[in-house]
């Protein structure tokens, strides 16, 4: 292939070179200064942002927005959101419009009762919302408690960019199909931006602009170079800077840090990585530097924090971005969460424990006074005399200083050390300012409590007590007043912390309430260095308080990872882990257990084999009550043979023969053998491999083209001159030998040759990018396209089998007898849709455009334009061929041609080859009635937002009973092949270890529950699915619970507003694979009950 070579001629002519000395700052270096902006009046604070006009925002994790306006916060919160906040969840992120000034545009990210996280917009014209929140974006799949990312920035292209969490499911980030630990890029208006990498994939989450991220909970534009960091928390050893590509990979969970050994992939290194050492870590990155307040040496610097270190330190950039040197800055700054630049040039940070907004500024001139105070006493009944104390209080310029005392009960005092009577019960908070004039220095407030405080006692669970993962905690609180009084439930607020090495988890609360239950987590933080703390604050009518606590510790043991032949890696929770190693683990907690299916040691290649507990490839473990060992067994893999001839076509007798343990070659501009040229070369490689049962990603990476068939069928088909470029494509295996062939050839220049394959995602639909511009192939499947040298569809045409329209020929033509500026094409054949259901058919075009659908035409717009998307709607039924045909010209410019579809249960997508058919034919085998065509994957792919309104679906009379649903059960997890249907009253079911039928197998066993469901209120209803394991649900042809994944008994919940008295389609799809089998299905509204829905309000059909 052709290279741009760069030959760069640097000539200096003066080299200036500062840096910043490496000393060590307990707090800011000379001349900085932290002032204390706001120390009251904040609770769990996550974040905040400076309002183009001034003011600041600030943000509560449980959801309220306060607003800090003229030296104050005001009374009036600027909004609340109903946030769900247990764990990392809760109200995140906020962002401002570039365009505030006309639009008062104000951005926030945050999980909702929904346990969805949102994206949301408001008015901001005032200090309150003006109006409702508009939805920009929202996730598909419930959150969990850990990882939902955080920061929303916009970006120097005026895009919108969201950092999303791994949701604690580590598989999540290498998985495109969905955004979860991702860096996501949208319009403003939620929409995708044509020139995201991902943009027209099938299958693909097209928002996402790069992944690999276990928690992107910080990330900036460096104003200036346009440059995007992240900061990447990491689990147990590493904390990530990252500096951010388009459509980069950053590793996760492959690597945590820097990638090591022979887990380096296609992964991109962080900037700059810190070791935990030992302790807890949680890096939250901070500004770049462009202000001019603080010396020239800052300018370009990235600050950074750490949430659990308590630190503010900072990277020196090179010009290309990447870390020069490192420097500390403020070794105390305590819990930091989020921090900014101001228009002035001062940088502002905020703190979640205490909740504190601090301001850091540079000056050689005037200093601010360093302010302290303390008191005598903290409490006591009144009259209650406190003596205050400014003592250490001090102007670094030695400026004369005044002193205003708040004593929080309206009455104030200005002498440096007052003394004041408090008569009244309650709690004060006092607060001391100290100004030399042109600066105001605050000290930490004091808190005063007058009166006897409540006594509190902890009924249960009892202090030091143990736990195993899964426990359900019981805890319970009574506390009596000063007079004895036993106080009431409302007096009691609870509070649940999760401790992990040396900081805290939020993890439950504060809730109004003394008794109550929490249930240990099996999945998230896998640390046994874990441990709960259980705070139950008690308030009696004089608003003095006494909180106490109990700590609660899990049981652990040891369990060892070894394989056989010693020194492989395995894999916990998709995490490479070196053997042999022993690690401690809480009893109950639940881990992914896998292996590499390949991997290489001392220069030989294993493969997997078996798990010592009997597991498949990929399992998950609960760990036991007592020290246990897991080994993974590996083979020796068979070798490839390899066949390379002196042409690009595989033609005539190979050159040379021989093994090729692997297929993983980067010749060069070199030959790969003494017998071959260097140029115009091709090889064939093939095997016979052994497989564990299980869905299969491959990834061939090839310059120029390649092929890859598995037994026999064609997974990957790029037979065309390019650049080093890499291809995915999945595949259902099933347990046993199966046939590997890939094909290649190298035209000229570089000479590269890779291939891997991997188990693929439990979560989401494992990707297979869309070859371009390459025309393909696949039998019968496809669109015939006639290709015209006019834009008229005259004259002289060209024919061909085109396998999508998914074309971007830049100023280029799509064939060399066709000019690049003036042509036509028109495809046709017949579409194939899935669902009986409305279809969006959309197409992305430069220049004119139509399109026909049942010789219906829904689009026409037959004019020159730039990139331009179109869209027209039609109702279709599922499994019916329908006609369909696209008309384009270009003239001019760029040339693009595409056309995607979406509809209620498909996700907006390239028009797949496998729906597409150049000519009439048989149809599949029908299937039965209200049943849709089987999904050829385990693997969801993930469906629109449901809407609050839905329109009911067409349905039977009601009828004054109903019978149930229709289950279909098939014998396998993927609704193919024999089938037994049979109706059943409730979805209901615990099957155990046993199967619904004596024809199913126990384990491996799917059902697609349909029929109609019939409310008796015209009400919001939730829906609830309980089952292990995976579970989709659609009410009136609606996605609204999608958890496609092996898992232990889970409930999972999604809302629909539905009409009394008529009938809804309803369909429940559920597979098994593995351990107990559980389904069950409930509904509840504002007025019904949760409950099983009962059969008279089920119908089959």
């Amino acid at each position: 292939m052709k290279k741009l070579f760069i030959f760069l001629l640097v000539v200096v002519s003066s080299l200036i070179i500062y840096s910043i000395r490496a000393k060590v700052y307990a707090v800011p270096p000379p001349n900085f200064q932290t002032t204390q902006i706001i120390g009251s009046g904040m609770s769990e604070t996550t974040g905040f942002d400076f309002a183009p006009d001034g003011r600041i925002f600030i943000l509560e994790r449980t959801g309220k927005v306060l607003v800090y306006k003229n030296g104050a916060l005001l009374p009036t919160l600027f909004t609340q959101f109903q946030t769900v906040d247990t764990g990392d969840r809760g109200l995140m992120g906020i962002a401002f419009d570039p365009d505030f000034s006309n639009n008062h545009y104000v951005y926030f990210y945050y999980t909702g009762t929904d346990t969805l996280n949102h994206l949301v917009r408001f008015d901001a014209s005032g200090d309150t919302a003006n109006g409702s929140a508009v939805t920009i974006y929202q996730t598909l799949i419930p959150s969990d408690e850990l990882h939902v990312g955080g920061t929303i920035r916009f970006g120097p292209d005026g895009k919108l960019y969201l950092s999303v969490g791994d949701n604690g499911n580590t598989a999540n980030s290498q998985d495109l199909s969905n955004p979860h630990g991702k860096i996501l890029r949208m319009n403003k208006d939620g929409t995708t931006p044509s020139d995201n990498p991902f943009v027209g994939q099938s299958q693909v989450e097209e928002k996402i602009w790069a992944y690999g991220f276990r928690n992107p909970f910080r990330f900036q534009f460096d104003s200036v170079t346009g440059r995007l960091y992240v900061g990447d928390v990491g689990q147990s050893a590493w904390e990530e800077i990252d500096l951010v590509q388009k459509g980069g990979n950053y590793g996760w969970p492959t690597c945590e840090g820097f990638c090591q050994g022979n887990n380096t992939g296609n992964f991109i290194d962080p900037i700059f990585s810190y070791s935990h050492a030992g302790q807890s870590a949680s890096v939250s990155l901070g500004p770049i530097y462009q202000g001019n307040m603080f010396p020239s040496q800052y300018k370009g610097n990235l600050f950074y924090g750490d949430y659990a270190l308590g630190f503010i330190k900072g990277l020196t950039l090179d010009a290309n971005g990447a870390k020069s040197g490192t420097f500390d800055f403020d070794l105390s700054a305590g819990s930091v969460v989020d921090a900014k630049i101001a228009s002035d040039g001062s940088m502002y940070y905020i703190t979640y424990y205490p909740e504190r907004l601090y301001r850091i500024t540079y000056s050689t001139g005037n200093q601010i006074p360093i302010a302290k105070s303390s008191s005598d006493i903290t409490g006591g009944n009144p009259p209650l005399t406190v003596h205050f104390s400014s003592d250490g209080t001090n102007d670094p310029d030695g400026d004369s200083i005044t002193y205003l005392w708040d004593f929080g009960d309206n009455t104030f005092a200005t002498d440096p050390n007052p003394t004041k009577i408090y008569n009244q019960k309650g709690t004060y908070t006092v607060k001391l300012a100290v100004s030399d004039g042109p600066g105001t220095g605050n000290a930490a407030p004091i808190t005063i409590k007058v009166g006897t405080p409540p006594s509190v006692t902890i009924t249960q669970p009892v202090n030091n007590s143990t736990y195993h993962a899964g426990d359900t905690i019981s805890y319970a609180a009574e506390a009596t007043d000063s007079q004895g009084n036993n106080l009431p439930d409302s007096a009691f607020t609870t509070e649940i912390l999760l401790h992990h090495q040396t900081h805290t988890h939020p993890f439950y609360g504060p809730v109004q309430n003394r008794t109550g239950t929490f249930q240990i987590p099996t999945e998230g933080e896998p640390s046994w260095e874990t441990w709960y703390e259980i705070k139950i604050t008690a308030t009696d009518a004089d608003n003095v308080s006494t909180t106490q606590s109990v700590t609660i510790y899990p049981v652990k043991v040891n369990l060892t990872f070894q394989t056989q032949p010693s020194g492989l890696q395995i894999l916990l929770d998709g995490q490479p882990t070196n053997t042999p190693q022993t690690i401690a683990h809480v009893v109950g907690f639940q881990r992914v257990l896998s292996a590499p299916i390949l991997q290489e040691l001392n220069g030989n290649v294993y493969q997997f084999a078996s798990w010592s507990d009997g597991g498949e490839v990929r399992h998950t473990i609960t760990v036991p009550s007592s020290d246990t060992a897991y080994t993974a067994n590996f083979n020796a893999a068979p070798a490839f043979n390899a066949e390379y001839f002196n042409n690009i076509n595989l033609t005539g007798s190979p050159a040379t023969t021989r093994q090729d343990k692997k297929i993983d070659f980067n010749w060069g501009y070199n030959s790969p053998d003494p017998a071959i040229s260097a140029d115009d070369f091709s090889v064939r490689w093939t095997k016979i491999q052994q497989f564990a049962q299980g869905k299969y990603t491959f990834t061939m990476t090839v310059d120029d083209g390649g092929r890859l068939y598995v037994d026999n069928q064609l997974l990957i088909d790029t037979w065309i001159n390019q650049a080093e470029t890499s291809y995915q494509a999945s595949i259902l295996l099933s347990g046993g030998d199966h046939a590997i062939k890939m094909e290649f050839y190298d035209h000229t220049e570089d000479a590269v040759a890779k291939l891997v394959w991997d188990l693929s995602a439990d979560s989401g639909v494992t990707p297979t990018p869309t070859p371009t511009p390459t025309p393909g192939t696949g039998g019968n499947n496809g669109l015939t396209g006639t290709y015209y040298d006019t834009i008229d569809f005259t004259g002289t045409s060209i024919k061909r089998t085109d396998a999508t329209v998914n074309f971007d020929w830049g100023a280029e033509s799509p064939d060399p007898t066709v000019g690049p500026d003036t042509f036509s094409v028109r495809w046709t054949g017949q579409v194939l849709p899935k669902e009986n259901e409305t279809y969006t058919f959309y197409t992305d075009s430069d220049d004119g455009v139509r399109l026909w659908v049942n010789n219906e035409q829904i689009i026409n717009n037959w004019t020159d334009h730039g990139f331009t998307e179109n869209s027209g709607t039609i109702s279709l039924s599922g499994n019916q061929k329908y006609d369909i045909k696209m008309e384009f010209y270009e003239r001019g410019g760029q040339a693009v041609a595409k056309l995607l579809w979406s509809s209620p249960s498909q996700v907006k997508q390239i028009l797949p080859q496998s729906q597409l058919f150049k000519t009439s034919g048989p149809l599949p085998t029908p299937t039965p009635t209200n049943t849709p065509t089987p999904t050829p994957t385990v693997t969801p792919t993930p469906t629109s937002t449901p809407t609050t309104t839905p329109t009911p679906s067409a349905s039977p009379t009601p009828s004054s009973s109903g019978d149930g649903l229709k289950g279909i059960y098939f014998n396998n997890i993927n609704f193919t092949g024999n089938s037994i249907t049979r109706v059943d009253p409730t979805v209901n079911f615990n099957w155990g270890a046993g199967s619904p039928e004596a024809a199913l197998g126990p384990d491996t066993f799917s059902v697609r529950w349909s029929g109609f469901v019939l409310p008796e209120y015209s009400q919001t209803y939730r829906f609830y699915t309980y089952t292990d394991d995976g579970v989709r649900l659609w009410v009136n042809n609606q996605q609204i619970i999608n958890k496609w994944v092996n898992q232990s008994p889970k409930e999972w919940s999604g809302t629909i507003s539905l009409t009394a008295g008529q009938k809804y389609a309803v369909k429940i799809e559920y597979y098994e694979r593995g351990g107990g089998a559980v389904s069950k299905l409930w509904w509840s509204s504002s007025s019904q009950t949760k409950q099983i829905i009962p059969q008279n309000k089920l119908f089959s059909q």
